[in-house]
């Protein structure tokens, strides 16, 4: 039997603890069942740090779902302007988090 930690470097504390905030932070932004579908096909058809024969069809289809996003969150907050503007932000920001995550959980599998 060979120990995890022969074939893996162990994660510090503060590794261990930014991944889970970070986890956190992507799985607790959507705040309704319509939010959450949208944000999870933005993030589907995220077409970063792949290699496809169709980037641009798969841009496109992000891109369609980022629309769809807004126009929710633009309708779902009519009465304040800058918080759907500030959510879809965030949202969009989640793109970026989640490279972050990827980006973590491939340092601690070197």
């Amino acid at each position: 039997q060979v120990p995890y930690s022969h074939m893996f470097s162990q994660p510090t504390k503060q590794n261990t603890r930014q991944l889970q905030d970070t986890v956190k932070d992507i799985g607790s932004w959507a705040q309704d069942a319509c939010e959450n579908v949208l944000i999870s096909l933005v993030l589907l058809f995220c077409p970063d740090m792949l290699s496809l024969m169709e980037r641009r069809r798969v841009e496109e289809i992000q891109t369609k779902f980022a629309v769809l996003l807004q126009k929710y969150l633009k309708q779902r907050h009519q009465t304040e302007p800058c918080v759907s503007l500030s959510r879809f932000a965030s949202g969009l920001n989640l793109v970026n988090k989640c490279k972050e995550m990827h980006q973590m959980v491939a340092g601690l599998a070197e």
